[in-house]
Parts: structure tokens; sequence; C-alpha cells
């Protein structure tokens, strides 16, 4: 079994441990504004996906196998013996596949805006912005996703959300994030929830892309038991623009299992 790398880890607070995986374009700074209200009652832990932030990637290719192994060697690495799993988009993905890999050692799985059992149409247009990523370069191509991230409301009172935005993607490497947007647009998770026997919270803004209400309610009919939570009227930035909410919702789920 590939033994993982060691990621660069974020380790705050005490009590039950929450980890928290990012998704893509990003690094383990979109939980900061999540954390801070739960590292008081909980044990936080957050790390950069290999090749993102301060972790290195030791080769120039890698596989959900790979993303996978690395959090298991942090689990293993810090002795937690078992987790609940906090994540974003990529993040839902790589914890879905550890979570069929290791059931034991999780006790809770929050999806924040992860995509599954998407239509083909939805695959093959996550496949199309890989491609205009790959053809125009990833600052370029998601200048024209910035409508997508936030509500007007939040736009207009913080002008320069946008820009910080892009100057977060601009620090990331750009071979980096393409792979993992690869990942993101060639995996189907949804048979993988339907197999888990684990407590299941599904969030998500009512307009975001990839995982919209629709999307998450869909996941919340097929996988047994799950929690549903859609946040009306709030697109794909709901860790930026309403972290203290995503917080507390995280909060109650994780403190009922």
């Amino acid at each position: 079994m590939n033994e993982g790398i060691d990621c660069v880890t974020f380790d705050e607070g005490q009590g039950r441990p929450l980890v928290f995986v990012h998704g893509n374009v990003s690094t383990h700074a979109v939980w900061n504004g999540v954390v801070a209200p739960l590292r008081d009652d909980f044990r936080c832990i957050s790390y950069d996906l290999r090749g993102h932030g301060a972790t290195p990637l030791p080769d120039e290719r890698f596989e959900l196998d790979d993303l996978v192994a690395d959090l298991e060697r942090l689990r293993s690495r810090l002795e937690l013996e078992r987790i609940d799993l906090v994540a974003h988009s990529l993040g839902g993905i790589i914890t879905t596949a550890y979570a069929r890999q290791f059931p034991e050692r999780v006790r809770s799985l929050s999806l924040l805006a992860t995509p599954a059992f998407r239509t083909t149409q939805a695959m093959e247009g996550s496949a199309a912005l890989v491609e205009k990523v790959r053809r125009e370069g990833l600052v370029p191509a998601l200048q024209d996703m910035a409508s997508t991230w936030y509500r007007e409301e939040f736009s207009s009172k913080h002008p320069d959300a946008h820009e910080r935005r892009l100057g977060e993607i601009m620090m990331l490497d750009e071979k980096t994030v393409l792979k993992s947007m690869e990942l993101t647009a060639a995996s189907e998770i949804g048979p993988w929830l339907e197999s888990l026997e684990l407590p299941v919270l599904i969030l998500t803004g009512e307009f975001a892309v990839g995982c919209d209400a629709g999307t998450a309610r869909l996941m919340h009919e097929r996988v047994a038991g799950s929690k549903l939570i859609v946040l009306e009227g709030f697109k794909n930035g709901i860790l930026t623009e309403i972290p203290h909410v995503v917080a507390e919702k995280i909060r109650g789920f994780v403190t009922a299992t």
C-alpha cells in the first residue's frame, strides 16, 4: 500500500478531532473562518494537500490513491483513533474514498459542495473547464467564473474579495491544480457513498456550481440516513461569506452523531 507523504498540518484546539480537507484551487487557509468558532470545543486539524500551499509535490503526478494515503498517514502520525471528516469539493472525493477504504477510522463525514451522482452532461462540463484551464491558463480561465463564487450582496460590500481570491489562486502551482481538477472531473463517488454505513452530512449553497440544490437533494435521497442542508441564495463561496454559519451546521451535525 502507498504510504503517503507528510503534509504540512495545522492543529488547533482540543477535544474530538475534526479533520478538514480542502478542495480544488485552495489550501488549508480556506477553513480558517470555519475553524475559528469550533476550536474551543474541538481539535481542528487542517492540512495542505500535496502540491498545494506549503506541502511539496514529490513527483509530477499523483492519483486519488495518493491523496487517500496522505490522509491516512496524517491520522496515523497524529495517533488519532477515529476522526470526523469535513471536506469541500475535491476534499469530499478524497474523504469518501478514505471512508470507503478505512470505515472503522471514520466517525462521520461532512461533504460541502461535493459533486456526486453527476449526469454525463455535468461530467462533460467539468472536463470542459479543465480543457479551458489547460488552454488559457488558471487565472484567466477562472476569472470568468468569479460570478459563481459570491452573492452580489457580498461582492458589493467586499469589492476586493474577487481580487483577493484570484491572488490566492496565483500562488498555486498551475500543473498541480490542473491535476486536482482532472481528478475531480473524472471521479464519481456516488456508488461509494451509497455503500457507506456512517453518518453523512450533505451541505451546499443553493446555486453552487457542481453541487447545487438539485444535486444535493439527489445525494440525500440516495445516501441512506444522510442529513441535507441547503443554504438558500448562496453560491460556491460559503466558506468565505458565512463561515460562522457553516461552522454551526457542522457543530450541530457532529455533536448529534
